[in-house]
């Protein structure tokens, strides 16, 4: 029975979102949208958001050992105050359940693969005995993230009760392919996707700048929202990320063990990670997309020693900060997701479910509509990537390049086009 109930939500969810992405392009072109059309994005919506809750609790109640274990056992070492970085903290740790070969390879001989601050995010679980309890809680807190983030971004992006609107928002991050991927591996990117929202509607204050550097400590690759900061001159904002990330490095200190900010420096894990585990197929990166075509292992530390890889991060960095530094102050909404679409193609370890974080730079491209004709064509893009998102991690990695591409265009065409006027 659940086994129909996921096939037939995954099914639902290509009618659901593309539908939405053009209703939601539609009322901002002021469009008028068919009342059945949108009941029906409405109605679709609810039973998608109720698809995913029944999800989380199946995939609570097959509990397997990624990603959930992993992270169990980060907060376990940091309650007890062992060394996070020393994969012989996991070893002496029993496992709550029965792992593989391929779960000690990349996991219990690797030790903690972020940087110190990041450990906080994992120290509540190690309070739980019962990982299926503990299971439950995390991913009660992520749902919360998930809907406050929708509802960040519906007041960021729709000026008076519009229901329908709001529905356009929360199905583009319910579901987007990645929802479900955060889920069924309970993953943190629910989080990452209220933080960055947050950045969007508060980017050029104190509050944003805190929900920044809460961005990094979550998923550390996106660093690149305060180089944005920078080059879009919001000083405020990034000396707040900064403190944030300084206060988050001493208050993580007493559970990372003696000595790991020094390991983490010159013995990084990365050192350990098993040859070819950035090749895998849900991996979503510049670098994979390098070895999979050159049938090719390789590791964390590798993409330095790449030339390939080395020669295409240096032109997409450069045309970033073209792009960036070129766009309107009103086109903030639109350089912001340059820098994390940035960020994704290059941090080697980007996955399928990270996908989510560019759901806000869809809502402000559909916000930016302003005919008919658009929101047709923006329905397109919308259905691209949901396409690309479910179909793994290399076309995943051509959305990501494809969304910085054309969010690129459009803020150079834009400031092109404010200087002929």
């Amino acid at each position: 029975m659940l086994s129909h109930v996921a096939v037939g939500s995954s099914l639902l969810r290509w009618v659901v979102f593309p539908l939405c992405a053009y209703v939601l392009a539609a009322r901002s072109a002021k469009q008028t949208v068919p009342v059945r059309l949108a009941r029906a994005s409405i109605a679709g919506t609810i039973v998608v958001a109720l698809a995913l809750l029944l999800s989380a609790v199946t995939a609570t109640h097959y509990l397997q050992q990624w990603d959930f274990i992993c992270f169990w056992l980060y907060g376990h070492a940091a309650i007890a105050h062992h060394d996070v970085y020393d994969p012989a903290t996991y070893r002496a740790l029993a496992t709550p359940i029965a792992v593989d070969a391929d779960f000690r390879r990349e996991v219990l001989d690797v030790g903690f693969p972020y940087p110190p601050p990041s450990i906080l995010l994992f120290v509540p679980l190690g309070l739980f005995a019962n990982v299926a309890v503990a299971s439950y809680f995390w991913l009660a807190a992520f749902f919360v993230a998930l809907f406050g983030g929708i509802a960040v971004l519906a007041r960021t992006y729709v000026r008076s009760a519009d229901p329908v609107a709001l529905a356009g928002i929360a199905a583009l991050a319910l579901a987007v392919p990645a929802s479900a991927d955060n889920v069924a591996y309970h993953q943190t990117s629910f989080l990452s996707f209220l933080l960055v929202a947050i950045v969007y509607r508060l980017r050029g204050g104190i509050t944003g700048g805190v929900a920044a550097g809460l961005a990094v400590v979550v998923k550390p690759y996106l660093a690149v929202i305060l180089v944005w900061l920078a080059l879009r001159r919001r000083w405020n904002a990034l000396a707040a990320s900064m403190c944030t990330l300084a206060v988050a490095t001493l208050a993580a200190l007493p559970f990372v063990g003696r000595g790991a900010v020094h390991a983490f420096l010159f013995d990084n894990p990365a050192s350990r990670e098993p040859a070819g585990l950035f090749a895998e197929p849900e991996t979503a990166s510049l670098y994979a997309a390098i070895l999979r075509a050159f049938h090719r292992e390789g590791s964390l530390s590798g993409p330095l020693h790449d030339p390939l890889f080395v020669a295409v991060a240096f032109v997409a960095i450069v045309l970033s900060i073209c792009f960036i530094v070129r766009a309107r102050a009103d086109d903030d909404d639109l350089s912001l997701p340059i820098a994390i679409a940035l960020g994704l193609m290059l941090y080697p370890g980007s996955g399928t479910m990270y996908a989510i974080v560019l759901v806000p730079a869809l809502v402000a491209l559909a916000t930016r509509v302003r005919s008919g004709r658009l929101a047709l064509l923006f329905m397109g893009v919308a259905f691209a990537f949901f396409a690309a998102n479910a179909w793994g991690g290399a076309s995943t990695f051509a959305a990501f390049a494809a969304l910085w591409a054309l969010l690129g265009t459009i803020v150079v065409r834009s400031r092109a086009m404010l200087a002929r006027v």
